[in-house]
């Protein structure tokens, strides 16, 4: 959660940065859809984006000239990130703004993230977007052994990240499932198993107060219309492949003067790559090729 000193160090940023601030009135809903059709402010370094310039960690915020503003968390290092404004001749970015354009009143998106793998050599993939520390020998060995305590028999991939993507991109994906049925009542023993080869996406999502705990299952096509997740999905590039779709959304189930309520949402298309670990394991684990499962 967002405590007040970090809402107040934030202001202190932008008023030392040379703008006048104050905290808003609305509420995050209302904010989201009022900025939506402007062009807005994004934070940048203060240095050019020169080949050879040094950087000196400061930034500025912009005029109001973008329509987008792009966050990139470091490979290594999950407390800092890159900043800037988007070029929208860069990229295509229709998916994206598809997206945004929310049309209920108490709903709105604020944040679409995505993860990618790059295959630039034949065996090798990096991680773009977005990217916590580096993976640890010891986390990628407890991921194997929480699938093999489920009952399946698991072996390391002799895929690449991108091939791996590809290659299950068509195919009906097995997703991890609390093992008790989502009835109202039920206690939740916090266990659980790789469901069937039936879904075609699965779902993770972080706890709002404990980014440590996460909530998975496999995805009811028939409970939204997914067409803008799928369109992500669909690379076609032989050397790149997405990983994750993660929604950041506001909603405002009490009166206007509330403040909303937000949630994160991630879609994979991967055998058991919705992993019911800490949300960074999470993401550092899809880095990787799903380990091969039997039963």
């Amino acid at each position: 959660m967002f405590s007040r000193t970090a809402v107040v160090l934030s202001f202190l940023a932008v008023a030392t940065s040379g703008f006048s601030v104050r905290p808003s009135a609305k509420n995050t809903v209302q904010d989201a859809h009022e900025q939506l059709t402007k062009k807005i402010r994004c934070w940048e370094p203060i240095e050019e984006n020169i080949a050879g310039n040094n950087f000196s960690g400061k930034h500025t915020l912009s005029e109001p000239i973008y329509d987008l503003c792009s966050y990139m968390p470091d490979p290594k290092n999950w407390n800092k990130g890159y900043v800037n404004g988007v070029d929208m001749d860069s990229d295509d970015y229709t998916n994206v703004f598809n997206f945004f354009q929310v049309t209920h009143p108490r709903l709105a998106m604020l944040n679409v993230c995505l993860q990618e793998s790059h295959s630039f050599e034949k065996s090798h993939s990096l991680l773009l977007l977005p990217s916590p520390s580096m993976f640890s020998r010891t986390a990628v060995v407890l991921s194997f052994l929480a699938v093999a305590t489920s009952g399946f028999s698991v072996r390391p991939s002799a895929k690449n990240t991108v091939q791996d993507a590809q290659e299950q991109l068509t195919k009906k994906i097995r997703c991890w499932e609390p093992i008790e049925e989502n009835i109202a009542g039920n206690n939740f023993s916090g266990k659980h198993t790789l469901s069937e080869p039936i879904y075609d996406l699965c779902s993770y999502m972080p706890d709002p107060k404990n980014w440590n705990k996460g909530y998975v299952n496999g995805v009811d096509m028939d409970s939204d219309d997914y067409t803008n997740v799928f369109n992500f999905f669909q690379v076609t590039h032989p050397r790149l492949a997405m990983l994750n779709v993660c929604l950041q959304e506001a909603f405002q189930f009490h009166v206007a003067g509330r403040p909303s309520q937000t949630s994160i949402r991630c879609l994979c298309k991967r055998d058991g790559c919705n992993l019911p670990k800490e949300f960074t394991t999470f993401l550092d684990f899809n880095k990787l090729p799903m380990p091969e499962t039997s039963f």
